[in-house]
């Protein structure tokens, strides 16, 4: 038996005796089709269990399979709901993309005052790619609104030109 093989059985035995953290390292690994072929249905399966449990992890890649129908069918509902109890645990990707999904309108409301205050937020947890976003909702409220809603959140609006422009 490979050393992979091994570690998929190894994780197997922990996520049948209830640990979430190997549930979603299973998950991961029976998705990409480390040591065996790809099960997405096993891993939906999983990650569905590990996310409910809270490991914010799951919660966000459930979420992006939803997004991209990949291994369930696609709903921007889905994708919004795991997103957004990934984003509550603090998961700085999560955030990220849950501002994305405001500034979209994909399964929520499209507002771009939540866009501009989550995409910082994430910024600020130290998600570096966020600027994109920033500098695209910034364009739409402008500055005053931009600095309102940093002030909010303690901190002032990074320059618009700093980033290059684009959407999630």
């Amino acid at each position: 038996m490979g050393q992979g093989t091994a570690r998929n059985a190894d994780l197997s035995v922990a996520a049948q005796n209830g640990d979430l953290t190997a549930m979603y390292e299973l998950a991961m690994r029976l998705r990409l089709g480390i040591e065996d072929d790809a099960q997405p249905e096993a891993a939906v399966a999983l990650l569905t269990h590990a996310a409910r449990g809270g490991v914010a992890d799951a919660q966000l890649e459930l979420a992006m399979m939803y997004a991209a129908g990949d291994g369930v069918p696609h709903s921007d509902d889905h994708a919004a709901h795991w997103i957004g109890r990934a984003a509550q645990s603090g998961l700085p990707r999560a955030i990220y993309w849950l501002a994305c999904l405001h500034f979209e309108g994909a399964g929520v409301t499209r507002d771009l005052d939540q866009a501009y205050r989550l995409c910082l937020s994430a910024r600020l947890a130290g998600f570096s790619d966020a600027g994109g976003i920033l500098d695209a909702t910034a364009q739409y409220l402008g500055a005053d609104r931009c600095a309102e809603i940093a002030g909010e959140l303690g901190t002032t609006p990074p320059p618009v030109w700093e980033h290059e422009v684009s959407a999630c």
